[in-house]
């Protein structure tokens, strides 16, 4: 079964202690801005891979116009 909205990359952009954390599925899509406080966020992070953030989610998160990619975290999440 193929899910169109499910998750597939999390991205972290700020500083460390209060990030802003963003959701995006198979197509580079923006599916959601997750809290800094909910405990998912802290869930996916140890359920997915790092990765370097692909070009995409760095152009649809705006990163390369304030030059937050260097400091950007990306995980990439399991296919369930």
């Amino acid at each position: 079964m193929t899910r169109a909205h499910s998750g597939k990359y999390l991205l972290l952009v700020g500083p460390q202690d209060a990030p802003r954390a963003l959701l995006f599925g198979a197509r580079h899509d923006l599916l959601a801005e997750l809290d800094h406080s909910d405990l998912v966020i802290d869930d996916l992070v140890q359920a997915g891979a790092p990765c370097p953030p692909p070009e995409p989610l760095a152009r649809q998160a705006g990163l390369a116009k304030r030059g937050e990619a260097a400091n950007a975290r990306c995980y990439r999440l399991a296919d369930w």
